[in-house]
């Protein structure tokens, strides 16, 4: 079942509980005909009875005679772009220059995804704290690799093809992307208040051979929270992710 699906039933549940505080008496009829649904299939579904192939045609018409709240339907709305997403992505294999000389690199593509910041140098240079000539080096960089482009009017945006480096790339370029997040990471960490950030950290015992099984997992949920920051046009702020999983065998190594 597609985790847009198990969200559904969450909500198709919590909505039939929600009418029975209400009204003691409020059946699976009562749910059905609000809803415009067959009874027997609103039974299984509320009782988890039995499994059912959940269209998002069918659900969308469902959802609609729920009085969501904002969040609650952007969120599965989110979740169901996900799962159904035809944004492609084009694979990165060489990385150089700008990419990996400059932290900002990323963080200025993405603020052509921000309606505000779009197309605006001096903004871009103003939210991120750096030198306008930066971003002006950088953005015409970018229309070099093709990662924006021009359009008839002139304006710059981002091309329907979004950029994505290739798994478990091994170079010395990917390395130093890495120690970047990480030293960007520890900035965060001084400046913004904790309502602001949010950083955790778990160590447990586990199995080796489990670790590829985690890293896709890792990849998928970073997937989703991409999809749920970017599921409307209300874009204001660029953010960073990072999530690091490793063996804690250092050795001698200095942490200092």
């Amino acid at each position: 079942m597609a985790h847009w699906q198990d969200e559904f039933l969450n909500l198709l549940r919590e909505y039939y509980q929600k009418q029975k505080r209400k009204n003691p008496r409020y059946s699976m009829r009562a749910l059905a005909r609000n809803l415009n649904i067959a009874p027997g299939p609103a039974s299984a579904l509320i009782k988890g009875s039995k499994v059912w192939n959940i269209s998002e045609d069918w659900a969308l018409r469902v959802l609609a005679k729920m009085n969501l709240k904002p969040t609650e339907r952007k969120r599965i709305l989110a979740l169901m772009k996900f799962h159904s997403s035809t944004t492609q992505t084009k694979p990165i294999e060489d990385l150089s220059g700008l990419a990996v000389e400059h932290w900002a690199y990323w963080p200025i593509l993405c603020c052509f995804d921000v309606p505000d910041l779009a197309d605006s140098p001096q903004k871009i240079s103003k939210k991120l704290g750096i030198k306008k000539a930066d971003v002006d080096t950088i953005v015409q960089d970018l229309l070099r690799r093709r990662f924006l482009i021009k359009s008839t009017d002139g304006s710059i945006k981002r091309p329907s093809e979004y950029l994505a480096t290739t798994d478990d790339i091994s170079s010395e370029t990917i390395r130093l992307l890495h120690k970047s997040n990480l030293d960007l990471a520890k900035k965060a960490l001084e400046k913004f208040p904790v309502l602001q950030r949010e950083f955790q950290t778990i160590t447990v015992a586990g199995s080796s051979e489990a670790v590829q099984e985690i890293k896709k997992e890792i990849r998928e949920f970073t997937d989703r929270l991409a999809h749920i920051l970017n599921r409307d046009q209300g874009n204001d702020q660029v953010f960073r992710l990072s999530v690091q999983l490793f063996p804690m065998e250092l050795g001698d190594f200095d942490v200092r």
